[in-house]
This record gives C-alpha cells, sequence and structure tokens, in this order.
C-alpha cells in the first residue's frame, strides 16, 4: 500500500515514489483476497485475482439464459444475456435499455409498450441450435429454402401454420422439394412452370393438406409444349380440408403456340407419379373433385396413386373423376402415351373421363390401365372422340355403366382379364341400363373377363351386358370378338344392337342370365354361338305317369341336337322323378326329356345344362 504518497509525477526517481510502487505491486501481484488496490495517486485499480474473478464470472454468463415466457410476466431482467420468450420467438434487452428492467405486463397490449426495448436474438439463436446435437438435422430437414418453421421462410411440419410460401419458393428457385415426415398446410395452388421434383417420406408419413379455394388445383403446371421439361411427383400423402376441392393436379402444355395446324401431344414425358394418395370424404364434404387433370398434354406415367373420397355416401356431383384428360384447343389433334398402373379410385362420379375434343376430329390413342381398382362410381371409364390402342385390366364396380363410349369411335381395342361388376351398392342404389356401351368400333377384343350383375332387376330388359347405340356419326361396331368371358346376373348378354356385325361370341359360360340368350336379327348370321348353356330353367306342368317336355333352345346355337344335355328339378313336390334326355328326339333348336315317376302331377321347375 502507498506510505509516502508524495504525488510526484510519473518517472519520479524518487526513493520514497520507488518504495511506494514496489509495496503496491505486490499487492496488486499477491494479494488473493481484495479485488482493488489502490496505486500512489490514491486511485483504485483491479488486482490480479480481481481481474480473474471478473473473467470467471463474465465466461459464466457469456451464454443466452431463457428466463420465462413474456406471458407468464413481469418478469425481471437483470442482465443482457437473459432472454424472454414470446409469440414462437426468442428477445433480449436492447443495449439502450437500462438494468434491471421489468416488464410492464403478459399480453399482447403490454407488448406494445415493452417491444421497444426487445431484439430478436435471430441468428444468434440459428447458430446455438446449429451447433446442439442433431443441429445437422435442421440443415438437411427441407432443402432450402424450404427449413423448419422455426427460422424465417420454412415451413411447418405441424400443420398449424401456413407452408406455402416456402413450397412455392422452392419451387420457383430449384424445383426441388424433399417433403420431411409431418403434415403441411397449404392454402393456395402451387404453381410449377418448369421440371421440378416433389418427394417425401412416404405414404401417410410426408402430408399435405389443402385448404385453398374450391375446384381450384393444388399443383397447377404448365410445361412448354416441345420442352424436355418433365415433373415428378412421388411418396406424399394429400389431403382435402375444404368442399369441392382440386383437381389434386392440374398439367397443361401451350399446344396454342405451335404453327402447325394440327399439333399431336405425348411424344415427351410430362408426368411421373408414383406412390401418391389423395384423400377426402364426401360425408363431410371436403372431398377431391379430381385426382389428376391434363389439359392439352399427354406423355403421362402413374404407377401408384389413390383418390380416396371415403365412406359409403353416393359422389353426385358429375365434375368428379379420379383421372380427367380433355383439350381446350382446337389445334390439338391426338393425345397419347397415357399409363397408368396399380392406381386405386374411390367415390367419384367418373373413374376415368376423357371430355369432348375441341378438335371433333381428334382422339386419344397408346392407353393402358393395368391392374387398378375403380369403385363406388357412377361409370368406370367414360370416353368420347376417337380411342385407339387402348390396353385395359382391372376391376370397376359401378353404379350406373363399367364401359361408356357412347359417342366414341374405340378402335384396336383390348379388354382382358378385367372384373367388371355393376349393381345396387347400397346407399349407392344402380342406374338400369348397359354395363358396357358401345358407339362405332373395330377390332375389339374382351376376354378372360368376368361381367357380373350385382341385385339388378333381371326382369328389366335395359339390365345386359353389351348395349351398341350407334351413336358416333351414325356408323356402327364390327370386327368384335367376345371369348372366355363369364356372365352372371344379367337380363341378356345382349341389348340393342344397331347393325352391328361381323361379332364373334364364344366360348363364353353363362349364369343366371333372365332371358333366353337370344339376339336381333341382323347378328344370327355374324354371331358364332356355340357356347353351352348353364342358365335356363323352365317350369313344365307334367302329368301322372311317364311323360316328356321340351326346352327351346337359342337359334343358331348349335348345328345339330346337343350330345349331352342335362335336367334337375330345382323343386321337388315330394315325387321321386327321373329325368332322361332323349337324344334321339332332340334337335339344334329344341331339347327332348323323358319323365318318370310321376306319380300325382304338378308343376315341376328344372335347370338346364347342355355340352
Amino acid at each position: 500500500m502507498t506510505k509516502y504518497a508524495t504525488n510526484n509525477p510519473l518517472g519520479s526517481t524518487d526513493p520514497k515514489d520507488l518504495f511506494d510502487n514496489s509495496q503496491n505491486l505486490d499487492f496488486a501481484a499477491n494479494d488473493i483476497t481484495q479485488a482493488i488496490w489502490k496505486d500512489r495517486f490514491g486511485r483504485g485499480r483491479q488486482t490480479f485475482w480481481g481481474m480473474e474473478e471478473r473473467f470467471n464470472l463474465f465466461i459464466q454468463n457469456s451464454g443466452y439464459k431463457v428466463i420465462g415466457d413474456y406471458t407468464s410476466g413481469p418478469l425481471v431482467i437483470t442482465e443482457y444475456n437473459q432472454l424472454i420468450r414470446y409469440q414462437d420467438e426468442f428477445w433480449k434487452l436492447t443495449a439502450a435499455t437500462s438494468l434491471p428492467f421489468t416488464t410492464s405486463g403478459n399480453n399482447s397490449a403490454s407488448w406494445i409498450i415493452d417491444s421497444v426495448h426487445f431484439v430478436s436474438v435471430g441468428d444468434a439463436a440459428l447458430r446455438q441450435e446449429l451447433a446442439a446435437p442433431g443441429g445437422a438435422g435442421l440443415v438437411g430437414g427441407l432443402l432450402k429454402p424450404i427449413t423448419w418453421y422455426g427460422f424465417a421462410g420454412g415451413a411447418d411440419p405441424t400443420g398449424v401454420k401456413l407452408s406455402t410460401a416456402a413450397f412455392q419458393a422452392s419451387l420457383d428457385q430449384v424445383g426441388y422439394i424433399n417433403i420431411q415426415p409431418g403434415e403441411y398446410l397449404i392454402d393456395r395452388s402451387l404453381i410449377i412452370a418448369k421440371s421440378a421434383v416433389i418427394f417425401g417420406a412416404g405414404r401417410g408419413i410426408s402430408k399435405v393438406k389443402f385448404s385453398g379455394d374450391a375446384s381450384t388445383p393444388l399443383l397447377k403446371i404448365s410445361l412448354g409444349y416441345a420442352s424436355q421439361a418433365m415433373v415428378c411427383l412421388r411418396d406424399v400423402t394429400f389431403n382435402s380440408t375444404i368442399p369441392n376441392c382440386g383437381p389434386l393436379v392440374s398439367i397443361s402444355t401451350d399446344a396454342a403456340s405451335q404453327a402447325a395446324a394440327q399439333v399431336v401431344v405425348g411424344d415427351i414425358d410430362k408426368l411421373i407419379i408414383g406412390n401418391v394418395d389423395a384423400y377426402g370424404d364426401i360425408a363431410t364434404g371436403n372431398y377431391w373433385n379430381c385426382g389428376i387433370e391434363a389439359i392439352d398434354c399427354g406423355g403421362l406415367n402413374i404407377n401408384g396413386f389413390t383418390l380416396n373420397n371415403k365412406t359409403t355416401a353416393a359422389q353426385t356431383n358429375s365434375a368428379t373423376a379420379g383421372f380427367r384428360l380433355k383439350t381446350t384447343d382446337p389445334k390439338v389433334s391426338v393425345i397419347r402415351a397415357i399409363t397408368a398402373s396399380n392406381f386405386y379410385i374411390l367415390r367419384a362420379y367418373y373413374g376415368l373421363e376423357t371430355a369432348p375434343f375441341s378438335n371433333a376430329a381428334g382422339g386419344i390413342t397408346s392407353y393402358y390401365l393395368s391392374d387398378f381398382e375403380i369403385v363406388g362410381v357412377k361409370n368406370g371409364i367414360k370416353a368420347k372422340n376417337w380411342c385407339a390402342a387402348w390396353h385395359v385390366t382391372g376391376h370397376i364396380d359401378s353404379t350406373e355403366q363399367c364401359l361408356n363410349f357412347q359417342g366414341a369411335a374405340l378402335t384396336n381395342a383390348r379388354f382382358a382379364d378385367c372384373d367388371l361388376r355393376k349393381g345396387n351398392n347400397g346407399a349407392l342404389g344402380y342406374v338400369a341400363g348397359p354395363m358396357v356401351t358401345l358407339d362405332y368400333g373395330e377390332q375389339i377384343t374382351f376376354s378372360g373377363s368376368t361381367f357380373s350383375g350385382i341385385n339388378l332387376n333381371l326382369a328389366d330388359a335395359s339390365n345386359v351386358a353389351f348395349s351398341f347405340t350407334n351413336a358416333y356419326n351414325g356408323s356402327y361396331t364390327f370386327l368384335m370378338s367376345i371369348l372366355g368371358n363369364t356372365f352372371t346376373k344379367f337380363q341378356n348378354v345382349l341389348g340393342q344392337t344397331n347393325s352391328a356385325a361381323n361379332i364373334v361370341i364364344g366360348p363364353n359360360a353363362y349364369n343366371q342370365i333372365a332371358d333366353a340368350i337370344t339376339f336381333d336379327a341382323n347378328l344370327d348370321s355374324s354371331f358364332n354361338l356355340h357356347t353351352p348353356i348353364a342358365s335356363l330353367s323352365p317350369t313344365v306342368a307334367l302329368t301322372v305317369g311317364d311323360s316328356s317336355f321340351t326346352v327351346d333352345l337359342p337359334p343358331n346355337r348349335f348345328k345339330s341336337a346337343p350330345n349331352y344335355a342335362d335336367a334337375r328339378p330345382v323343386n321337388n313336390p315330394g315325387q321321386a322323378i327321373r329325368v332322361v334326355y332323349d337324344y334321339a328326339a332332340s334337335t339344334a333348336s329344341k331339347l327332348t326329356f323323358r319323365v318318370y315317376g310321376v306319380t300325382t302331377g304338378g308343376t315341376f321347375r328344372f335347370g338346364i345344362t347342355t355340352a
């Protein structure tokens, strides 16, 4: 400590000053009890021990400390490194605010007053979270600019806050979105005008819910007709939260920009979809009105798609469809290269619809549908205009028509291994009429398929498997084969035929066909009817004693009497009878059976089969 205190100026060589300096330096360097020592001029100075203590305290307090939520206040802030949390953001005091500071309240009204004293921590919090365990995962969340919602411009995986801007920014800047697990809320159409890839972590894992306006698409894609641009969508589930939502995807090309008078679209792949779901609910009204809509656009490749509007309620909105193809420009003459497999459509009005072309002579070619289910619809496939090179294999369950080509020209079409069902489907009911309607057609094949009527009114002559309306430019169907199929529960196989010709039917299997299998006189010369009968069930009145009865066969069914026929009693009024086929007395148009053991007479009904 200072003893002489001469106050001589700096640089003094007075022994008294040298003594004071030596003694004071000893205290400064070696005192470990006091933080301050006084120099020879009487000024307080930090001892080394005091500086060490202050430095340790600084290190301890250099990180941020969250002292609580603003809404739990009032809060007292005593250090500049203390944070409060409000509206999902961290805040610290400004340098201009004196300590200690006490907040004035705990709600939005008091925040208006207090907010002038605070500044957002911002990127400082980001640095801390990136340095924390798992911080690297924040970088690889959704490819920038889509990041976790905690940062500016990010997407919210909880689905509470909108993620529209983040998704759109990513599409605009890089055209690439990796949708991480979670549910993201989108409130308007996402516009795609260049190549883009959108993929998630899997069905039901990466989810997007749409709350935009009715009848507006979630993904609105517009690509150059001749460009190589392509959009790929995979491994995502989309949910509707509004009535009449969608389409999920609407894709179009600028065909109108082409100089050619007739434009063919589909030579370049434009849309690839795999493992994508679109869920809605007719019961709540929040349903998708369309899954995929292509306007003046071909080159579609779909493998793994679901449009499921749930419940058993009937879809009465005739504007709804699983897939819809249409044109708006008369230049478009052909849409081609449509491939769809492993897809499921539930509760739409149409499973697949091709709207009338603006170009009356236009049409769709190279259309491949396989391994699909279209269930709970009015019409499974409804097509207009010209349809060529169609290959269809799948299951359709409809209440009106499975295949409706009325107003279309169908050529080079093959329907193989299909399961077609029509009928009363609970609350959906059914509309009487044919299962399949054809107008003009040639080179058409139905093979290996089942045609089933479910709870149809078999007395209604309109409930048939096929009907030919010939409404397409007055033309008719010819060059058609119906081979190796099974028909069950129809009033008849064919309804109106309207000059259809050169059609081969058989061999097929028939079961529970209400009417005798007869055909229009115009078809008798062109139908080859050599299929065994398995559906005649005549009612016969028999007298006492040995008796006989005959059964008329459909015309042109056999060239001679069948080699084998069997009549089994369906009802038996207490009599043990025996029925024998009389081949010698039978002809190509009439079966004769001998009956033995009739004791009291009565009315019998028989089930007839032939070979």
